[in-house]
């Protein structure tokens, strides 16, 4: 009786997912570089496939997944990663897996072909922690959003953002913190559009 409750609670789920929608988006981009003098062919590909749903109840759920690969110089490299799986209601989304830092939020946008670096230092001083638990909601023009980490190696690790936004003016307030290393990176973020 026990093997014939998995079997059937096995097809409900597998059941479930074929029912939710799947997307692949994605980019590439391809150039030269110029590193140390050197004249190297680069080219990048990045695939993210999505699948979502929704249950009779109006919660949504889904699951993503990164897909990159690289070339430089006859290197290759390729990486699956970013694994995540969420469910969202009017409590807001809550995801785990390889999330985000809540307390990355706001900044600067990279630039140029293949980032020219020159926020690097501020991104990693603002950027502590390992996280595995993301939550985000948004009340009218306030985004909150907090990580935290259950495993036991980065049980202390927490990461905490607000950002508002007001027509073309943002701000945005963020701390992370790495409790094996002790370090706690701080950052605020104002922005605004004006024209074009």
């Amino acid at each position: 009786m026990k093997k014939l409750l998995i079997a059937s609670t096995a097809l409900v789920v597998s059941a479930g997912f074929a029912a939710a929608d799947v997307s692949v988006t994605g980019g590439a981009s391809m150039g030269v570089k110029f590193n140390d003098g050197d004249m190297q062919m680069h080219n990048e590909i990045d695939f993210d496939i999505v699948g979502s749903g929704t249950t009779d109840g109006g919660l949504t759920f889904g699951a993503s997944l990164d897909v990159d690969g690289e070339d430089n110089d006859n290197t290759e490299t390729a990486t699956v990663s970013d694994a995540e799986v969420y469910i969202s209601g009017a409590f807001g989304t809550l995801t785990v897996g390889g999330v985000s830092n809540g307390g990355d939020i706001g900044g600067i946008s990279d630039l140029g072909f293949d980032d020219i670096g020159v926020d690097d230092a501020g991104e990693n001083g603002r950027n502590q922690g390992s996280f595995n638990t993301h939550y985000t909601n948004t009340f009218g023009d306030i985004t909150v959003t907090a990580s935290i980490s259950t495993d036991t190696a980065n049980s202390g690790d927490y990461g905490l953002g607000v950002a508002f936004t007001a027509g073309d003016i943002s701000v945005a307030v963020g701390t992370s913190h790495d409790d094996s290393s002790g370090d706690t990176g701080s950052h605020i973020t104002v922005g605004g559009t004006f024209g074009d």
